[in-house]
C-alpha cells in the first residue's frame, strides 16, 4: 500500500470540512478517494490528519486494528485541528481585509482622478473667466473713453 502524503490544502479541506459539518467517513473518503481505510483509521503511512481530526467512535483495546470504517463513522477536530482551523480563520480574515483595502484604494484613485479631472475643469473656467473679466474691463473701459470724448 502506498503512504498518503497530505498537502497542505488537503489538511485545510479536511480540517474546514469537519468543522462544518461534512465530518463522515463517507463525505471524507468522498473529498479524499486516494486515502484508502488503513490510512484514515491511521494505522499506515503519514497521516497527518489523525494530529487534526479524531474518530467519534470510542474503541475498545486492540479493536482498532480490526476495525473497518463504515460511510456513518463520523469525526470531529482535536485540539490541534481546531487550532489550525483557528490559524485558517485569521489567514482567511487577513486576506479579506488585504482584498477589502485593495478595493477602497482603487476606489479613491478613481476619485482622485475625478477630482483632478475636476481640478483641471474648475482651473480652465477660472482661466477663461478671468479673460472674460479682462476682456469686459477693456470694452467697459473704452466705452467710457468713447463717452468723454464723444461729446
Amino acid at each position: 500500500m502506498q503512504s498518503w502524503e497530505w498537502t497542505d490544502k488537503e489538511r485545510e479541506l479536511l480540517v474546514k470540512m469537519v468543522a462544518s459539518g461534512k465530518n463522515t467517513y463517507k463525505d471524507l473518503h468522498t473529498a479524499f478517494p486516494e486515502v484508502n481505510n488503513w490510512q484514515f483509521m491511521g494505522r499506515k503511512g503519514r497521516e497527518v490528519y489523525k494530529e487534526l481530526i479524531k474518530m467519534d467512535r470510542k474503541f475498545e483495546e486492540g479493536e482498532v486494528w480490526n476495525y473497518k470504517p463504515v460511510d456513518t463513522d463520523t469525526f470531529h477536530l482535536n485540539r490541534l485541528g481546531e487550532d489550525f482551523l483557528d490559524k485558517i480563520k485569521k489567514k482567511e480574515y487577513e486576506v479579506n481585509l488585504a482584498e477589502e483595502a485593495i478595493k477602497k484604494a482603487e476606489v479613491a484613485n478613481a476619485l482622485s482622478k475625478d477630482s483632478n479631472e475636476t481640478s483641471d475643469k474648475s482651473l480652465s473656467v477660472a482661466n477663461q473667466a478671468r479673460w472674460i473679466a479682462i476682456i469686459s474691463t477693456i470694452i467697459a473701459l473704452l466705452s467710457f473713453l468713447y463717452t468723454v470724448f464723444s461729446k
